[in-house]
């Protein structure tokens, strides 16, 4: 091996911390051979380090060093090197290195492109760790599948959790690359979304529909107007609409808020104004204040967010209602009508007066007293 063959490399330190820099210029160095062996001695910090060929590769190796800021050849094998074994940092290209590892330029990870779609090579954290960043330089992976190929998968426990791919694709839960899509969730329990804030779609698919879901979306929050899905456009359905809650409700608004809580019966007050029932047979009648008991509405139309004294009446659907049964016991099946006695219904008993005016039919029964029973909203 020629003398001066490693003048592009430079080792200096700082003797009080145990820094080390690695740089690239030609440092005032001396080169000579020993007994077939290339040592190379930086004067400005008396590093020593004894190189040698590598038999099987012909690459030169370090085989041992004596330089006192950090740098060492491992005990265990002659090809490893330990650079700031004592504390301090290490610098490439840098004299003054901020971090344990500073690079001044830039940093290639698995240059040969032999990485088949495992976190190794790649850039993992912690001993032995499952957790990384790695990209994917073969055709195929190790499992024979495409997989993403010249993009970036991101590890946890040793499995994908996250894909960006290089056409701008990003996929959560997997590697998938079947349909393409700026965001894509893999099916799976591991593919879950959970976002704590406002999340806007503002592209579109080939379709001009700017989400497009196959499979389940679930929704849990809310955004600042206790709304949980804020469409601004069509949304066109091509399967069957599934609302868990009971009723369809519509908001109004109401005169007397105090004393229209969820289950009072309302009727039409001077425009368009809704105020709590207080007459027998009320033609005048329009619903039942929703939400009472454990029924909550499926759907609330005309709600104006920010607007006070409103609110969801129900129309139609299955809604819980206040009766009063003095006046004649209800049974399941009877029609139910406006009573005196305010914001409650009673039993049609007198079905031509009760014409016009009925709420609806009684899902549950009340012998006596007042309280609140199941009924199925029916204005007739």
């Amino acid at each position: 091996m020629a003398d001066g063959a490693f003048d592009s490399l430079k080792v200096t330190g700082t003797a009080d911390v145990g820094s080390l820099s690695l740089a690239t210029f030609l440092p005032p160095t001396t080169s000579t051979t020993i007994g077939g062996h290339t040592v190379i001695t930086t004067i400005a910090c008396e590093c020593q380090l004894l190189i040698d060929m590598d038999p099987h590769s012909g690459i030169p190796k370090i085989q041992s060093t004596t330089c006192p800021f950090g740098l060492e050849s491992s005990p265990h094998s002659p090809f490893h090197i330990c650079l700031q074994p004592n504390g301090g940092n290490v610098g490439v290209g840098s004299l003054t290195p901020e971090q344990n590892l500073s690079i001044n330029a830039g940093l290639n990870v698995d240059q040969a492109s032999g990485n088949n779609g495992k976190i190794n090579p790649g850039i993992t954290f912690g001993s032995h760790s499952q957790e990384g960043i790695a990209s994917q330089r073969q055709d195929r992976r190790h499992d024979g599948s495409v997989g993403n190929r010249h993009g970036l998968d991101f590890y946890t426990n040793g499995q994908v959790r996250m894909s960006i791919y290089r056409e701008g694709w990003i996929c959560f839960g997997g590697s998938q690359q079947q349909t393409e899509g700026d965001i894509q969730l893999v099916a799976g329990q591991d593919a879950v979304v959970l976002v704590n804030g406002c999340m806007e779609l503002t592209g579109t698919t080939p379709h001009d529909i700017p989400l497009l879901v196959n499979g389940c979306m679930v929704i849990n929050g809310a955004t600042s107007q206790e709304t949980s899905l804020v469409v601004c456009g069509s949304v066109e359905v091509t399967g069957d609409v599934v609302l868990s809650n009971a009723d369809c409700a519509e908001e109004f608004d109401v005169a007397d808020m105090d004393s229209a809580d969820p289950g009072t019966v309302m009727v039409i007050d001077a425009n368009e104004v809704l105020r709590p029932s207080y007459r027998a047979n009320d033609k005048r009648v329009a619903g039942v204040v929703s939400g009472a008991g454990d029924l909550r509405p499926g759907i609330v139309l005309g709600k104006q967010s920010g607007k006070g004294a409103r609110l969801p009446i129900a129309l139609t659907g299955k809604v819980y209602c206040k009766v009063d049964a003095q006046y004649a016991a209800v049974e399941v099946g009877d029609l139910l009508t406006t009573s005196p006695t305010p914001g409650h219904a009673m039993k049609a008993a007198d079905p031509a007066a009760a014409f016009g005016a009925v709420i609806g039919k009684a899902l549950g029964e009340l012998t006596e007293g007042t309280g609140l029973i199941p009924m199925l909203v029916a204005l007739q």
